[in-house]
């Protein structure tokens, strides 16, 4: 699953990404009149993405076959004369309403660096002489020291681990270095180094490793957050529920009630055909 499409069609602009050993179908861009917090896709919606995909390729997608479908908004800046969102620009805007009071609107979370260089350097030069420009694009992310190193060393640690190097390719797309700590767990604990039952290829460590080193509180921050099996699985990754539950337990010390709260807590978010809702 190495390509992608990008085509305009009658009705919008369509791309098809693959992802995470699934594709991505998007988007709709439409207005969203209500409240914030309770923003979600309509079927209309599915109907559209559906029908401008259709229109692109050979063998027709039907709504069964779609694992999930998700939605979010996204802040644009108008001047008010604008009637229709498609008309707004994506970039961001900077303004300074009053002295002392700089602000940021629009944009994207794709592009946050670049808003932030931007936000910041214009306040430092409103501070004259006391604050630095902005040096973000000097900071490696968490991940990204050593990746070079890792990648050129993938069939080792393959080799080292008794992985295929597939999977190492798929574990430095998502750790980049710090794969290092994934390997540090399973070595510690083998039976971390066997991949979960019913669903993707993801270790039983990947879980562990969610909570000892991202923060993972709840099984809704692993299955939404940490792995994505809510909108890569079929039923939101319930085949594997139990078991990634049971290793948060060992994990955070959670007791058998606190378990089944957890788990109801996750399905109450999921849908029967794996929508977030």
């Amino acid at each position: 699953m190495d390509t992608a499409l990008l085509a305009r069609t009658e009705t919008g602009l369509l791309f098809v990404i693959p992802w995470e050993g699934q594709w991505l179908v998007g988007d709709t861009d439409i207005d969203w009149p209500y409240d914030p917090d309770d923003v979600a896709h309509t079927s209309a919606d599915v109907a559209e993405l559906l029908k401008r995909l259709n229109s692109q390729i050979f063998k027709e997608i039907t709504p069964g076959q779609i694992l999930s479908v998700f939605a979010g908004l996204r802040p644009l800046a108008a001047d008010g004369n604008q009637a229709d969102s498609r008309e707004l620009s994506r970039t961001h805007t900077i303004a300074t309403p009053m002295p002392g009071l700089t602000v940021i609107c629009g944009g994207k979370f794709t592009t946050y660096r670049k808003m932030a260089v931007d936000l910041i350097d214009i306040v430092a030069n409103d501070v004259s002489g006391r604050t630095p420009r902005s040096s973000t694009h000097k900071i490696v992310l968490v991940g990204g020291a050593g990746f070079s190193d890792r990648k050129a060393r993938r069939e080792n640690i393959a080799a080292e681990m008794g992985w295929p190097v597939e999977r190492v390719d798929r574990l430095l797309h998502k750790y980049g270095s710090c794969i290092d700590d994934l390997v540090t767990l399973v070595r510690a604990r083998p039976d971390l180094g066997v991949p979960l039952t019913g669903v993707q290829d993801t270790l039983r460590g990947e879980i562990v490793y969610a909570c000892s080193h991202e923060g993972a509180l709840h099984l809704a921050d692993v299955m939404e957050r940490r792995t994505r099996f809510a909108m890569l699985e079929p039923m939101g990754g319930a085949a594997a529920l139990r078991e990634i539950a049971t290793l948060m337990q060992e994990e955070l010390g959670w007791t058998d009630e606190q378990v089944e709260v957890e788990i109801a807590s996750y399905a109450s978010l999921t849908s029967v055909d794996g929508e977030i809702r």
